[in-house]
């Protein structure tokens, strides 16, 4: 790995940490009996973070019947 990623990875390892623990806080589970709203939560917060990080198109796909 170079330098210049151990350098961002360090600098930002807090940021990261609190958005991983904000993504495990959703209890998101996608099983029958469990309410498809958190799946959807969860589905969005990944999506946030990956436009945060300057991705693009990014899109959260629902499907009937499906979470």
């Amino acid at each position: 790995m170079s330098n210049a990623a151990i350098n961002y990875f360090e600098q930002h390892y807090n940021e990261h940490l609190q958005q991983l623990i904000e993504l495990a806080r959703i209890p998101s589970c996608s099983w029958a009996g469990f309410d498809p709203k958190f799946v959807l939560e969860s589905a969005d917060y990944t999506a946030k973070l990956m436009r945060d990080c300057g991705l693009e198109h990014v899109e959260v796909i629902k499907l009937d019947g499906a979470h």
